[in-house]
């Protein structure tokens, strides 16, 4: 990586795990009972690990490409694709996107690791991220989808309520929830393969 990338992708990583050391610290100290069912959280987490690994090799002079942002920006906004129905919630989208950790975890850590992504890595990334965006969704999503059966859990998103809609519906919005990171998975994809090609650092 050039000097000047690698500094603005070093700063990048390390100010997404400040970001969400602040959020979980945030969610704790407002008692959010089962945060850990919602995949935005657990994404974030994820995050917060990969971000500090990359930002610690970047120092080194080298970078991590496959499991590092996509997968959670890509997840995290496809999961709230269902949800824009916030509009008709308490808050709206401002509750959704710009209230207290909501803004970190649904807004500010996913845009970083999209511009870190698209604007500070090399061209050295491959198909496999795309597959493990779709295999990480999937393996969430069965699940809670398994948990919402048997009744271990209730949600947390209203899609995986099996017994409160009929099958078709549920396998509706799970088609489109795949089909929709899918898409946007893959052209994130392109639009990095259309750049120049980078060695990669040694």
């Amino acid at each position: 990586m050039r000097d000047a990338k690698r500094v603005l992708f070093v700063a990048t990583n390390f100010a997404i795990v400040v970001w969400e050391v602040v959020s979980i610290a945030l969610r704790i100290a407002h008692k959010e009972d089962g945060m850990l069912l919602y995949f935005t959280v657990l994404s974030n987490l994820f995050a917060m690990v990969v971000c500090a690994l990359c930002g610690v090799m970047a120092l080194r002079g080298k970078h991590l490409v496959t499991l590092y942002s996509w997968s959670t920006y890509m997840l995290c906004f496809a999961l709230l694709v269902p949800l824009l129905g916030a509009s008709t919630q308490v808050g709206g989208y401002r509750a959704m996107f710009l209230e207290g950790e909501n803004f970190l975890n649904h807004l500010a850590c996913p845009v970083a690791m999209l511009f870190a992504y698209l604007f500070c890595l090399p061209k050295t990334v491959n198909l496999d991220a795309s597959a493990l965006t779709i295999a990480t969704l999937l393996c969430y999503g069965t699940t809670m989808y398994l948990l919402n059966a048997f009744k271990v859990v209730r949600g947390p998103y209203f899609f995986f309520e099996v017994h409160s809609f009929p099958l078709g519906t549920i396998l509706l919005m799970l088609v489109t929830l795949v089909a929709l990171a899918t898409l946007l998975s893959l052209t994130l994809y392109a639009i990095k393969m259309r750049e120049k090609p980078t060695k990669p650092a040694n």
